[in-house]
């Protein structure tokens, strides 16, 4: 009776002595859900992942509407929602559809934005931009560790540095086959201040990296691709629309077609998979692009590039929806 009742004592005290340590604290400054959790509450019929292409406008702009605004305009019909932020991209958005399907509501469609310049060495390996918060936050919230979580992370259980700074500007940087230094010379003081030679050295990290089947963002679209196709969720993969009028003034037409080649992959290793793959990437002339008030080239749009993608979705979304009745 003794022993037993040791036992209990023991259990007791582990338990508390837990609690203590391990006491749950509220995860409102790892990463916040609401947003997205208030989205699928209204159970929208479309829902748009992106980054920030989907909402910054030009200052000149008099429609400063986001893209999936825009669309909904377009689509009254159907509810269309977007989650989207700066620097978003595939490894993201595939955290976010686990996240989605694990509702007993899901979206009709999805489309996710396929931004190139998210595969180069300098997006790709910024520690900035690889989400770790979010994905922690997305993959175990409304789960039993959840409480736990930030106490997790403040004792280092999960990395939220798998890049360090060092890492990424020792990272090389490769146009074409052709190594032509590493992020240190394209990300430092010097490029504070615009040159030509500095948008140029830009655009060739940008947008002339050799695209891998392999590499971890394709395999992750793939991935997103094969999740929604396993859910029953139709899919429209977009490659939002680059200003490549600027891009030849500086690299004529070796970064085209680069581009071209890069994209081709894509769309060869999406090909597998039910969905529509609409490529934007060389239908907007540089006046339609909203970029200028930074001090180099990206893939801001101003409002008729906004309502160009948005109509393009549009029509894309209805006719798919159409085929699939």
């Amino acid at each position: 009776m003794k022993l037993i009742l040791k036992i209990i004592v023991f259990i007791i005290f582990v338990l508390s002595l837990q609690f203590i340590l391990f006491k749950p604290t509220p995860n409102s400054s790892i990463f916040q859900t609401d947003k997205t959790d208030a989205i699928l509450k209204e159970k929208p019929d479309v829902i748009l992942l992106g980054d920030s292409v989907v909402r910054v406008a030009d200052e000149k702009d008099d429609d400063k509407r986001p893209i999936d605004m825009m669309v909904q305009e377009k689509i009254p019909n159907l509810n269309v929602k977007a989650i989207h932020n700066l620097a978003y991209n595939s490894d993201v958005y595939l955290d976010y559809i686990k996240y989605i399907t694990k509702d007993n509501y899901k979206p009709k469609l999805v489309i996710i934005l396929i931004n190139l310049r998210s595969f180069s060495p300098d997006w790709d390996q910024k520690p900035g931009y690889q989400f770790e918060r979010e994905k922690l936050t997305l993959r175990y919230k409304n789960t039993p560790l959840f409480p736990y979580l930030k106490f997790l992370i403040n004792v280092n259980v999960f990395n939220l540095v798998p890049i360090t700074q060092t890492q990424y500007e020792n990272t090389p940087v490769y146009s074409g086959s052709e190594l032509i230094g590493t992020i240190k010379d394209f990300e430092n003081d010097e490029y504070a201040t615009f040159t030509e030679s500095n948008q140029k050295n830009r655009i060739l990290l940008y947008y002339t990296y050799p695209l891998s089947a392999n590499h971890r963002k394709l395999k992750t679209l793939e991935e997103i691709a094969g999740l929604l196709k396993k859910n029953n969720i139709k899919a429209i993969f977009y490659i939002t629309p680059i200003d490549y009028e600027t891009i030849g003034k500086y690299t004529g037409f070796y970064t085209k077609d680069r581009i071209t080649q890069n994209i081709n992959l894509i769309k060869n290793s999406l090909s597998k998979y039910p969905l529509v793959f609409l490529d934007l990437s060389f239908k907007l002339q540089a006046k339609e692009f909203g970029w200028k008030d930074s001090i180099y080239i990206n893939e801001h749009l101003n409002q008729y590039g906004r309502q160009f993608v948005a109509q393009e979705l549009a029509a894309s979304v209805i006719d798919l929806l159409k085929k699939n009745k």
